[in-house]
């Protein structure tokens, strides 16, 4: 036995019997007991980070819309946008299901997808990657999922033979509750909350264009529209509907205008019946905003008798003269019972309508509205009328009749 296996049995102590291994060396030669070795956490560098932890130099969670460092100690968080951004939406992040969400069908997976690809808002066009990127973010806003679902489900009750009218109104109703919740509470600093809820109104407006009996919540929307988007925060300005100006919308719809503008002789005859029976109706506008109404339609009108592409892009924007009006104004004149103001908009029904089959030419999606929904509109309101106000229905009614004779439109479809 050698000089170093002698140390070793005379300082160590003799081993139990069920362990009949020598103890190891260096526990041998010292009494200090030597620590363990922690294992060491394997940190990845984090490249998608965002800002705020990269000033930081701290780990990301890369957690969106916002990481949940940036989240514990209320801090903003933007991450950077990708300079390689994919041109298709991003499926892969987009259509994770939740599975603690209880409520969803396995419809509301087509729904979702169908948003996507065919259901989203179109004005202004060329704005698919803003709503891509709302759609990727959309699962963390409840009231914005209920609101997609609800819009590709009209949608697709519209354009298909599939009636999904229960389920979209249903995730409507959904969306509505959940957002005036939202509401109620203040937005954050993050700019990602503040586009959920604008993008949330602006679906719940497009989906009424989609719905025959949406005419009047259209309006109420519209206006919602208008007061969110300047409430809501962070800054417009910083949001991703920056760009969704006035202007955005009538040069993105120049660019689809196909017609030299010069109007045609049927055309310039359906101007002229217009205006015949515009001026039947305007002894009967008594309120400022019914005269203010019924002179923008017939200078659109005249402005259509020498370029219909500028009266077409100068119609559009009307929709929301609404807008502008005072709350007791408004209501006024969005009563089922003021007769005048609901001929009125029929006459800026029908008379978009024209310019518009006039200047995409056939066979071309229309600007806004479905034309099915668009004709029960105008029916409705005749529906609604007393027999003392037919009369002045007369024009509306067969320029409506002429749509569906010319596009073969029935009730309920889109062409």
């Amino acid at each position: 036995m050698s000089d170093h296996d002698t140390v070793v049995e005379s300082t160590c102590p003799t081993p139990p019997v069920a362990d009949a291994r020598p103890p190891p060396f260096d526990t041998a030669i010292t009494d200090k007991p030597r620590r363990r070795p922690r294992p060491s956490k394997r940190f990845f560098k984090s490249r998608r980070g965002c800002y705020t932890c990269k000033r930081r130099r701290v780990k990301c969670t890369e957690g969106r819309p916002r990481c949940s460092g940036c989240t514990r100690l209320a801090l903003t968080c933007e991450y950077p946008v990708p300079s390689n951004q994919p041109a298709t939406p991003p499926f892969s992040k987009a259509l994770v299901v939740r599975s603690t969400r209880a409520d969803l069908e396995f419809d509301d997976l087509r729904f979702f997808h169908h948003f996507i690809i065919a259901a989203r808002p179109w004005l202004p066009y060329g704005c698919d990657a803003v709503w891509h990127n709302i759609a990727a973010n959309a699962l963390e806003y409840e009231f914005l999922v209920y609101a997609m679902l609800g819009m590709a489900a009209q949608h697709l009750t519209v354009s298909t033979s599939g009636d999904y009218s229960l389920q979209a109104l249903r995730h409507r109703v959904r969306a509505i509750r959940t957002l005036n919740a939202s509401l109620s509470e203040p937005c954050g600093p993050c700019h990602a909350g503040g586009d959920a809820r604008r993008a949330a109104i602006m679906i719940l407006t497009f989906q009424t264009s989609y719905m025959e009996d949406g005419m009047m919540e259209f309006l109420s929307l519209l206006r919602g529209w208008m007061v969110i988007s300047g409430a809501v925060s962070p800054a417009f300005e910083h949001s991703s509907f920056k760009d969704f100006t006035r202007d955005a919308y009538v040069e993105s719809m120049r660019n689809r205008l196909v017609t030299p503008g010069v109007p045609s002789a049927s055309t310039l005859d359906a101007l002229d019946d217009f205006s015949a029976s515009l001026k039947t109706l305007t002894p009967l506008c008594r309120s400022v905003s019914e005269v203010l109404y019924s002179a923008v339609l017939e200078r659109i009108a005249t402005q259509a008798r020498t370029s219909l592409i500028e009266a077409c892009l100068e119609i559009v924007p009307c929709f929301a003269m609404t807008n502008k009006l005072s709350d007791e104004e408004f209501r006024a004149f969005t009563d089922t019972q003021n007769c005048t103001a609901q001929v009125l908009f029929a006459h800026l029904l029908m008379l978009y309508w024209l310019l518009e089959d006039a200047t995409l030419g056939p066979g071309a999606e229309p600007f806004a509205f479905p034309r099915a929904v668009l004709l029960a509109w105008v029916e409705k309101i005749s529906e609604g009328l007393p027999s003392s106000y037919k009369q002045y229905m007369v024009w509306p009614l067969g320029m409506a009749r002429v749509s569906r004779g010319l596009h073969g439109t029935p009730p309920g479809t889109q062409p």
